[in-house]
């Protein structure tokens, strides 16, 4: 059963989006059609820089701080200046709320129930099914700081269908139909139960409460990689964040296993940054010129043998991960990357070169990087530019759902 719904009636809205991601928070205007191609119509970018390691506590507050002025540049800029200004009637219709890690853990769940005789598939039987895996998350108690000792509670933010099947075969729709055998992959999303009360209250002063959804940034990226590419079943979804790299294996068009390291973007240029001794803001500068081709091999310097043996320890961590595949299953061929910074871009171009390092890899290995001019051809170009490859994928998923 998909998990996004189509309509023949032509409808428009307009949706108030906050991705909140490792290292900043964005918040954007998307106009959603059933008909159409998404539009960005107004955007922002708060920056959350963190040099140093931080204890969560910290770095929680100064994400909160940064979505605090993501939500009054959204009201003040958005909605009065730009929304406004485009259709005096319009109105935000609803706010979603994208969250990646340390924000969300997600998991995938094979589900099977099978009986002696023919049983009806209803939303009871469905409704039952999910309650019983949103309470094996919700008493897991993921989310507790082993450092202090302190236990939080653990909320379900998302339980998306991915794939079902009755009696062996492959069917959308399931519901009032019979079978002795169903089969269900499930994505389940959790996050901090305080974390996402202070998401709320922190959006809630400006837009109030009653229409905020959250969502995953690992369904929102597998959702747009399968339909920008739809004849690739089998793939290999990498989100590197800023202090976790998510791994999402797809085999058969199911999300197969989901796999997570502590060695981000932030981790990166901290390493290079001890290796150099240069400053994390000029290792940062390094690697844009680097990644921009305004700079010689020179100048790059210690720099560049620095990025790459850190590099070739955040992929040794990925080929850990290759193997357990590999013992289960035939690896996917195809590897995406959400290019939203030059950091990314560079470690694509480097997985390029590396991996013919590993035994399990060959030639047919394909790298392929997402960046924002993937996106171009599905969004609508309107008046304001958007180079953000991340966020026109939540733009696009925002399109598909209901």
């Amino acid at each position: 059963m998909s998990f996004f719904s189509f309509s023949k009636k032509n409808t428009q809205k307009f949706s108030l989006l906050f991705d909140i991601r490792g290292d900043s928070v964005v918040s954007a205007i998307v106009k959603t059609s059933s008909t159409d191609k998404p539009e960005i119509i107004y955007s922002n970018n708060i920056p959350v820089v963190m040099r140093e390691e931080v204890d969560p506590e910290r770095y929680t507050g100064f994400i909160l701080k940064g979505l605090g002025a993501c939500v009054d540049d959204a009201y003040k800029n958005g909605v009065v200046k730009t929304l406004k200004t485009l259709d005096k009637s319009a109105k935000i219709e609803d706010i979603h709320i994208i969250l990646s890690s340390p924000w969300v853990l997600s998991q995938s769940k094979d589900i099977t129930i099978k009986k002696d005789k023919d049983f009806r598939i209803d939303q009871n039987l469905l409704k039952k099914v999910l309650l019983d895996e949103e309470s094996d998350i919700s008493s897991s108690d993921i989310f507790s700081q082993k450092e202090s000792g302190k236990k939080n509670g653990t909320e379900v933010i998302e339980e998306k269908i991915i794939q079902s099947k009755i009696n062996g075969y492959k069917i959308d729709s399931i519901f009032q139909k019979s079978a002795n055998e169903l089969n269900l992959n499930l994505l389940i999303s959790a996050s901090n139960t305080s974390f996402i009360k202070s998401v709320k209250t922190a959006i809630g002063k400006m837009f109030g409460q009653n229409k905020i959804s959250f969502h995953s940034f690992l369904l929102c990226g597998f959702s747009v990689i399968r339909d920008i590419y739809p004849h690739k079943n089998d793939f290999i979804f990498v989100d590197i964040s800023a202090e976790t790299t998510d791994v999402c294996v797809v085999t058969d068009d199911v999300i197969h296993k989901i796999y997570s390291y502590s060695l981000g973007k932030n981790d990166i240029i901290r390493k290079i940054s001890e290796k150099t001794g240069n400053p994390y803001d000029m290792v940062v500068s390094l690697l844009n010129l680097q990644c921009n081709g305004n700079c010689d091999e020179k100048l790059v310097g210690r720099n560049e043998t620095a990025l790459t043996e850190v590099i070739l320890e955040w992929t040794v961590e990925l080929y850990k991960i290759f193997d357990t595949v590999i013992s289960r299953n035939n690896i996917p061929k195809d590897i995406f990357f959400s290019v939203d910074d030059d950091i990314i871009n560079i470690i694509g171009k480097k997985m390029q070169v590396y991996k013919t390092a590993h035994s399990i890899l060959n030639n047919d290995f394909i790298i392929n990087l997402i960046n924002d001019g993937a996106f171009n051809n599905y969004i609508n170009k309107g008046k304001t530019i958007v180079r953000d490859a991340r966020l026109k994928e939540c733009a696009l998923f925002l399109n598909k759902l209901k």
